[in-house]
């Protein structure tokens, strides 16, 4: 899973319907990084703003998640 810094990274405010390029084909405004922050805790970004946040595993809202890999 990617880390919060390359999520943010693929933000682009107004590109395709997400704020992000369209060949990522996310219908969800957030995506899970691999990052966790405790037990029940985990790292993500917000593609609607933009932001990093730590929401509990179980965050009532409609999240996405993508494996990456770094192309060498």
């Amino acid at each position: 899973m990617p880390t919060r810094k390359e999520l943010l990274g693929l933000y682009q405010n107004g590109k395709g319907n997400r704020n992000i390029d369209f060949v990522f084909k996310t219908s969800g405004w957030f995506v899970w990084s691999g990052e966790v922050e405790d037990s029940s805790s985990a790292w993500g970004v917000n593609f609607y703003y933009g932001d990093d946040n730590s929401h509990g595993r179980s965050y009532p809202y409609n999240n996405r998640a993508f494996a990456a890999r770094k192309i060498m």
